[in-house]
């Protein structure tokens, strides 16, 4: 199992949605800055 920069407890809820997103190693292990981030519409409900 990786090892994550912060600890889930840590983390804080930007929007108050029921959605999900895609991080890289980079950013969630390695603690690099997010560059850049866009939105894209939903293919289905999950």
């Amino acid at each position: 199992m990786k090892k994550s920069k912060k600890k889930a407890e840590d983390l804080i809820n930007l929007v108050d949605m029921p959605q999900r997103c895609i991080a890289t190693d980079k950013i969630t292990c390695e603690g690099s800055k997010i560059g850049y981030m866009y939105r894209e519409i939903p293919d289905d409900d999950m």
